[in-house]
């Protein structure tokens, strides 16, 4: 039974992983996109983001800006608003790749 439930839940939360991180890389391009044409400075500061390049990762400049919510400095709302869908998005898809990591686990030792 518990193999049964944690096998639907890795499923479902596989299913929705993939459109949450698509989503998820659309926000962060409009963020980039965004500093590029209003904040070039930023932009530049931050090393040229890209989602194409390669270079995001969790210790990234551009990364630390959204996490850790450097984007309020700026007092620019749009861009506020960007950075928070963004920030969300990010949190959704690693909480649902962590929920279908535990749910295989659980599946493959019960």
């Amino acid at each position: 039974m518990v193999k049964d439930v944690a096998s639907v839940i890795a499923f479902v939360s596989l299913v929705i992983f993939i459109p949450a991180a698509i989503v998820s890389a659309i926000a962060l391009r409009r963020v980039f996109v965004y500093l590029q044409k209003s904040h070039p400075a930023i932009w530049q500061q931050l090393g040229h983001p890209s989602i194409w390049r390669g270079q995001w990762s969790a210790t990234s400049p551009a990364s630390k800006f959204i996490t850790q919510q450097t984007y309020r400095s700026t007092q620019d709302p749009a861009l506020w608003r960007l950075c928070e869908r963004s920030r969300i998005m990010s949190n959704i898809v690693v909480a649902l790749f962590v929920v279908a990591l535990l749910s295989f686990l659980l599946v493959s030792v019960a």
